[in-house]
């Protein structure tokens, strides 16, 4: 099967049996075609071993194991220098050069993390994602899953790093503008997010530094692993079809608008998509 293929594949399971890492390295197959995902799958058993190897016990003494292996020892690291090289999107580069960005590199500490025996869970927190572990390793990865009093939560982009909720809540206070505000929203921005989530995080990084470059080719590939991820999200299937008529594909364009427009009847921007689906048949030939 096609990289494509074998992503929607994955992502066809219920959300907490998605092999995370196996999906991200089909990610990075639409782009590196030759990959061997197995080699990658070992290298993230081989750091987990390591872990299991110092015998942690307890969530700050996992923690502890963590940020050796795979900060100090492996020698992974946020990519502070050009963060938005594609590069810190794809699983087998993040791993090869042992740097990234918050998303790339929280993924590393979950997989290995998991491995390992532990339960953590991916965290959407705005503008920077985070891993978040619960005191007594009772965490549940379920979206309705409470807030736990004092999560760890770790920040693999600097280091492993265990962050302070002080210091979140005055990260969301420069976002909204107000420290009450962000106190308010902090719980809801520290639930755990899902594994689909994730990956459409992922997908919607690559899709914007492609977009950025003009490299619409590449974007559309990667807009069309989002639809395959929710093929029931209409934003992702409006994209597509406006990266399918950007590049020429007139008719796989108008069968994306033309399906985004039945599933959001009350699209705001109808008419707009309405007149690009009319000179698109006009140019495609296409009698309505």
């Amino acid at each position: 099967m096609s990289a494509a293929d074998d992503f929607e594949h994955k992502v066809r399971a219920d959300d907490a049996a998605i092999e995370l890492a196996g999906a991200a390295i089909d990610v990075a197959r639409t782009a590196y075609p030759h990959l061997d995902e197995a080699f990658y799958l070992a290298q993230l058993d081989k750091l987990a071993d390591s872990v299991i190897a110092s015998a942690p016990q307890g969530t700050e003494q996992h923690i502890s194991a963590l940020k050796a292996v795979l900060f100090e020892q492996f020698g992974l690291r946020g990519n502070t220098g050009d963060y938005y090289d594609v590069r810190n999107s794809y699983l087998n580069e993040v791993l090869e050069r042992r740097q990234g960005i918050p998303i790339s590199l929280s993924l590393i500490y979950l997989e290995v993390g998991w491995r390992s025996g532990f339960a953590m869970a991916p965290v959407s927190f705005p503008g920077h994602f985070l891993v978040r572990l619960d005191e007594g390793n009772g965490l549940s990865e379920k979206e309705d899953t409470p807030l736990l009093v004092d999560p760890f939560i770790v920040d693999p982009f600097n280091g492993g790093a265990i962050v302070a909720l002080e210091a979140l809540t005055a990260q969301l206070a420069r976002a909204t503008g107000d420290e009450q505000t962000a106190k308010h929203l902090l719980p809801k921005a520290l639930q755990p997010c899902s594994r689909r989530e994730m990956l459409a995080r992922i997908l919607q990084n690559l899709e914007a530094i492609y977009t950025q470059k003009n490299a619409w080719e590449s974007a559309l590939t990667i807009a069309d692993l989002a639809v395959r991820l929710d093929p029931r999200n209409a934003s992702a299937v409006r994209k597509r079809g406006a990266l399918y008529a950007h590049v020429g594909h007139g008719q796989a364009a108008i069968a994306d608008l033309e399906r985004y427009l039945a599933m959001d009847k009350a699209a705001e921007d109808a008419s707009r998509i309405k007149a690009l689906i009319a000179r698109l048949r006009g140019a495609t030939g296409r009698l309505s």
